[in-house]
């Protein structure tokens, strides 16, 4: 009942007349749906900065040890992993969601989690023109999508099982052809070849351990309250947070005694994480005043998306960021150069080779 519009169906001429560049042969027809875009990074924020404001304290580059029990209490050991400074702290509860990285952090023996990968690249929107978001199904169950953001097509995402280092994803030359593979032959006169493509990226779905094609897994969220004041969030995904989050806060109120939430959780107004005043420097200045991006990655990359969605990645914009970072945050000469070189080294993870 929440849908923005009825869905509908649509004949072969239909769909021609939307999207005549797709392939005709063998095509029946398809169906129009009403769904929504969102970058997980603006979210996220959206989310911290709206915690902020109720009265949570937000800390960024922090690592944090396994929570241990002393005392009566748990203590969380924590490192900021840019100033180098330490310390702990401890309460009756603590809430770990840890995504991929839950197994390592909680020392489990039995692993939980079973991540998954997936990619997107992004090519011109000039090269395949799409009116809208499609999506493009595939003959072994997986589904990608392309969806239009600025003057780039970016089409995702792919799911295989992932073993290796969380920090070190990376989307790799058969993922790359899968994408190119399935968006060639739906769109054969759009001709995409590997040099077409702008930027990619990689992440992992923090999936609850079950057995079958990754493709086919359940997104199903798991929440372990065994644990005396310890609580364990496990799998779920974006379009689930608020619900999970709500079904810990609930639990939490009776572990801790209060009867009554602050708040009402369906009457909450999201604070808005994006700056877009048309004056880039203006622009910088906002995200560093108000979202705590402590690199040029945070801020060219994570905060504006000019890396992945950016006219050159944001190579050239690199070093006048780089100034303004330097001068909100008090940094020396070196670190305004370790700055840049660490973005030109990050943009490697980011721009096809070849």
């Amino acid at each position: 009942k929440w849908n923005m519009d009825k869905h509908q169906s649509l004949s072969k001429e239909q769909i021609l007349e939307f999207v005549p560049q797709i392939k005709q042969d063998g095509l029946k027809g398809g169906i129009l749906y009403s769904d929504c875009l969102v970058r997980d990074s603006e979210l996220v924020l959206s989310v911290i900065l709206t915690a902020f404001k109720y009265g949570a304290i937000a800390l960024n580059y922090i690592q944090a040890e396994t929570p241990v029990k002393k005392s009566g209490k748990w203590q969380l050991n924590w490192k900021d992993t840019l100033s180098k400074r330490s310390g702990s702290i401890s309460g009756k509860c603590i809430v770990t969601c840890t995504g991929v990285w839950t197994d390592e952090f909680l020392n489990h023996a039995k692993k939980r989690i079973r991540p998954t990968k997936g990619i997107h690249i992004t090519i011109p929107f000039r090269k395949c023109p799409l009116p809208f978001s499609i999506v493009l199904p595939s003959q072994d169950g997986r589904i990608l999508f392309a969806n239009r953001r600025r003057d780039y097509l970016y089409i995702g995402t792919t799911d295989t099982d992932f073993s290796g280092d969380p920090e070190d994803v990376k989307a790799d030359e058969n993922d790359i052809n899968y994408i190119l593979d399935k968006l060639n032959s739906l769109f054969p006169e759009a001709c995409i070849i590997r040099e077409d493509i702008h930027s990619m990226w990689a992440g992992l779905r923090p999936l609850v351990q079950d057995d079958g094609n990754p493709a086919n897994l359940s997104r199903r969220d798991a929440i372990d309250y065994s644990g005396n004041g310890l609580v364990k969030v496990y799998g779920g995904k974006l379009t689930t947070f608020r619900k999970m989050a709500i079904r810990v806060s609930e639990k939490l109120k009776t572990l801790l005694g209060h009867s009554k939430p602050k708040f009402e959780y369906n009457s909450l107004t999201f604070d808005q994480a994006i700056f877009d005043s048309g004056n880039l420097k203006e622009d910088f200045v906002n995200y560093i005043n108000y979202t705590m991006p402590m690199t040029l990655i945070d801020l060219l990359d994570r905060r504006m998306d000019l890396t992945r969605f950016g006219m050159d990645n944001g190579k050239e914009l690199a070093s006048p960021a780089a100034i303004i970072i330097k001068e909100k945050l008090a940094l020396d000469k070196n670190h305004f150069e370790e700055q840049v070189n660490a973005y030109n080294d990050h943009l490697n993870s980011v721009i096809p080779k070849g």
